[in-house]
């Protein structure tokens, strides 16, 4: 396996060790959950890579208080990890088969080496 999927894995290895309902497969998805998705990547060496990843976090509709807590929540367990940075976050909606879901968008990022 290369590097960019270690660097999946260790995501979704630091987010179940977190306590987090993580996936990495939105057909998998059953809210509340925390989706990750592929990771934008920048090369500061050869042997360093720096990797930021969407994670999403997704509550079951409707978009109301009750969500936006839940999101906040699991927003706040992402960013409480020491393995990972968490560069942003905004909220938004999150469609999965002709369903919108409540959603808040965090990059975070990881470094990996070769």
């Amino acid at each position: 396996m290369g590097l960019l999927n270690d660097a999946l894995d260790a995501l979704v290895g630091y987010l179940e060790a977190g306590n987090l309902p993580v996936i990495d497969d939105p057909r998998n998805l059953r809210p509340p959950a925390v989706l990750v998705e592929p990771p934008t990547i920048t090369a500061r060496s050869a042997s360093l890579i720096v990797c930021e990843f969407p994670v999403i976090c997704v509550a079951p509709p409707p978009g109301n208080r009750d969500a936006t807590k839940k999101l906040l929540d699991l927003a706040d367990q992402v960013a409480e990890l020491p393995e990972v940075l968490t560069l942003s976050g905004s909220p938004g909606v999150f469609t999965t088969g002709g369903q919108e879901l409540p959603s808040y968008q965090l990059t975070v990022q990881i470094t990996m080496r070769r």
